[in-house]
Protein backbone atom coordinates (compact mmCIF):
# COMPACT_ATOMS: atom_id res chain seq x y z
CA UNK A 1 0.00 0.00 0.00
CA UNK A 2 1.77 3.19 -0.85
CA UNK A 3 1.02 6.00 1.48
CA UNK A 4 2.39 9.44 0.52
CA UNK A 5 2.81 12.44 1.68
CA UNK A 6 3.34 15.88 0.87
CA UNK A 7 4.03 19.10 3.37
CA UNK A 8 3.84 22.89 2.41
CA UNK A 9 3.86 24.07 6.30
CA UNK A 10 5.83 26.09 8.32
CA UNK A 11 6.21 23.47 11.08
CA UNK A 12 7.30 20.35 10.72
CA UNK A 13 6.98 18.58 14.44
CA UNK A 14 4.19 16.31 12.80
CA UNK A 15 6.81 14.93 10.17
CA UNK A 16 8.10 13.36 13.89
CA UNK A 17 4.33 11.35 14.17
CA UNK A 18 4.12 10.03 10.48
CA UNK A 19 3.55 6.06 10.74
CA UNK A 20 6.37 4.03 9.47
CA UNK A 21 4.34 2.85 6.70
CA UNK A 22 4.77 6.32 4.50
CA UNK A 23 6.71 5.43 1.91
CA UNK A 24 6.71 8.88 -0.23
CA UNK A 25 7.68 12.50 1.22
CA UNK A 26 7.63 15.54 -0.75
CA UNK A 27 8.64 18.83 1.01
CA UNK A 28 8.82 22.11 -0.65
CA UNK A 29 9.33 25.86 0.25
CA UNK A 30 9.22 25.36 3.53
CA UNK A 31 12.33 23.65 5.39
CA UNK A 32 15.25 25.31 6.99
CA UNK A 33 17.07 22.25 8.46
CA UNK A 34 16.63 18.61 7.50
CA UNK A 35 14.70 16.67 10.17
CA UNK A 36 16.65 14.75 11.95
CA UNK A 37 14.57 13.20 13.41
CA UNK A 38 13.19 10.88 10.70
CA UNK A 39 12.28 7.38 11.16
CA UNK A 40 10.40 5.80 8.74
CA UNK A 41 12.04 2.38 7.06
CA UNK A 42 9.50 1.95 4.54
CA UNK A 43 10.47 5.62 3.02
CA UNK A 44 11.13 4.95 -1.11
CA UNK A 45 10.97 8.56 -2.06
CA UNK A 46 12.23 11.66 -0.21
CA UNK A 47 12.25 15.72 -1.53
CA UNK A 48 13.50 18.47 -0.10
CA UNK A 49 14.19 20.01 -3.26
CA UNK A 50 14.09 23.98 -3.22
CA UNK A 51 13.87 24.43 0.22
CA UNK A 52 16.08 27.28 2.40
CA UNK A 53 17.69 23.98 4.12
CA UNK A 54 21.54 24.64 5.35
CA UNK A 55 23.98 22.82 7.39
CA UNK A 56 25.46 20.18 7.19
CA UNK A 57 23.41 16.47 5.43
CA UNK A 58 22.68 14.58 8.44
CA UNK A 59 24.03 10.89 8.34
CA UNK A 60 20.71 9.85 9.58
CA UNK A 61 19.80 9.92 5.84
CA UNK A 62 22.01 6.63 5.58
CA UNK A 63 19.36 4.97 7.62
CA UNK A 64 16.95 4.95 5.13
CA UNK A 65 17.34 1.61 3.46
CA UNK A 66 14.61 1.71 0.90
CA UNK A 67 15.46 5.19 -0.24
CA UNK A 68 15.49 4.95 -4.21
CA UNK A 69 14.88 8.27 -5.05
CA UNK A 70 16.92 11.15 -2.51
CA UNK A 71 16.62 14.86 -3.89
CA UNK A 72 17.96 17.84 -2.08
CA UNK A 73 19.04 19.85 -4.61
CA UNK A 74 18.17 23.65 -4.91
CA UNK A 75 19.69 24.58 -1.38
CA UNK A 76 22.08 26.15 1.01
CA UNK A 77 23.84 22.67 1.88
CA UNK A 78 26.96 22.84 3.01
CA UNK A 79 30.18 20.45 4.66
CA UNK A 80 30.54 17.40 2.86
CA UNK A 81 28.87 14.05 1.54
CA UNK A 82 28.31 11.77 4.09
CA UNK A 83 29.76 8.42 3.73
CA UNK A 84 26.84 6.64 5.21
CA UNK A 85 24.68 6.92 2.09
CA UNK A 86 25.26 3.60 0.76
CA UNK A 87 22.04 3.38 0.58
CA UNK A 88 22.11 -0.09 -1.72
CA UNK A 89 18.45 0.74 -3.60
CA UNK A 90 19.34 4.35 -4.34
CA UNK A 91 18.38 4.91 -8.17
CA UNK A 92 18.31 8.41 -8.29
CA UNK A 93 20.51 10.89 -5.66
CA UNK A 94 20.60 14.56 -6.37
CA UNK A 95 22.76 16.72 -4.43
CA UNK A 96 22.99 19.54 -7.46
CA UNK A 97 23.28 23.48 -6.60
CA UNK A 98 24.05 23.53 -2.77
CA UNK A 99 27.40 24.43 -0.85
CA UNK A 100 29.09 21.25 -0.43
CA UNK A 101 32.39 20.90 -0.48
CA UNK A 102 35.43 18.31 -0.17
CA UNK A 103 35.87 14.85 -1.87
CA UNK A 104 32.73 12.90 -3.43
CA UNK A 105 33.40 9.98 -1.05
CA UNK A 106 33.98 6.19 -2.53
CA UNK A 107 30.71 4.70 -0.74
CA UNK A 108 28.46 7.05 -3.76
CA UNK A 109 30.29 3.95 -5.98
CA UNK A 110 28.72 1.40 -3.84
CA UNK A 111 25.56 2.64 -5.36
CA UNK A 112 24.93 -0.12 -7.56
CA UNK A 113 21.55 0.75 -9.06
CA UNK A 114 22.32 4.32 -9.02
CA UNK A 115 21.26 5.17 -12.58
CA UNK A 116 21.17 9.56 -11.33
CA UNK A 117 23.97 11.28 -9.71
CA UNK A 118 23.94 14.67 -9.89
CA UNK A 119 26.14 16.83 -7.54
CA UNK A 120 26.87 19.80 -9.94
CA UNK A 121 27.13 23.19 -8.88
CA UNK A 122 28.61 22.77 -5.39
CA UNK A 123 32.14 22.78 -4.05
CA UNK A 124 33.53 19.75 -4.33
CA UNK A 125 36.89 18.91 -5.29
CA UNK A 126 39.41 16.26 -5.16
CA UNK A 127 39.55 13.33 -7.53
CA UNK A 128 36.41 11.08 -8.71
CA UNK A 129 36.78 7.91 -7.02
CA UNK A 130 37.59 4.87 -9.29
CA UNK A 131 34.59 2.93 -7.77
CA UNK A 132 32.07 5.17 -9.82
CA UNK A 133 33.30 3.39 -12.80
CA UNK A 134 31.67 0.48 -11.20
CA UNK A 135 27.99 2.25 -11.05
CA UNK A 136 25.67 1.24 -13.86
CA UNK A 137 25.91 3.30 -17.36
Amino acid sequence: RLVTTSFRAESLQALGLLPSSHTWICLSTILMDIPTFIDLPNLVYLSFSRNALSGPIPPSIGTLTKLVVLDLSFNGLNGSIPTSIDVPNLVYLNFSRNALSGPIPSSIGALTKIMVLDLSFNGLNGSIPTSLGLAPS
